[in-house]
């Protein structure tokens, strides 16, 4: 046995030195590809989040859409309505104004004629105020 302990050569000694740093490099190879195994899990878990979250927001944006229509068709719907009231009473307004044209007279409502008489007892009033004022110097 002395004799085959006597024939280990440098060349085996560095034989064993290699598989030595080949199993230690294999041990940390394996220790990254768990490590990689784990981020991915993680990365499949965050992608699944992300997709989860974003049916999430498009069922979100497809609802406030739906809505954003609904208002949309209802100030149109108005915005029509009140076209066509004020188209109605431009309508009636220049049929009356037609009207009164051909007659000649133009009545005024008493809140009109109310109005007149006011206008006229301020003018008055304030022409009769002047005119003291003037004589009285």
């Amino acid at each position: 046995m002395e004799g085959a302990e006597e024939q280990v050569t440098p060349e085996i000694t560095d034989y064993g030195v290699q598989i030595d740093r080949l199993n230690r490099e294999s041990i940390q190879y394996r220790a990254d590809i768990d490590t990689l195994k784990q981020s991915q899990i993680q990365t499949d878990v965050q992608v699944q989040l992300l997709i989860a979250g974003q049916k999430n927001t498009d069922n979100l944006v497809d609802q406030v859409l739906k809505k954003f229509d609904g208002f949309e068709q209802r100030v149109f719907s108005t915005l029509s309505d009140i076209t066509r009231n004020n188209a109605e009473l431009l309508q009636f307004v220049t049929r009356e104004n037609i009207k009164e044209r051909f007659e000649g007279n133009k009545e005024r409502t008493s809140s009109q004629t109310a109005w007149m008489n006011f206008a006229k007892y301020v003018i008055g009033v304030t022409i009769g105020i002047i005119v003291t004022y003037l004589f009285s110097q």
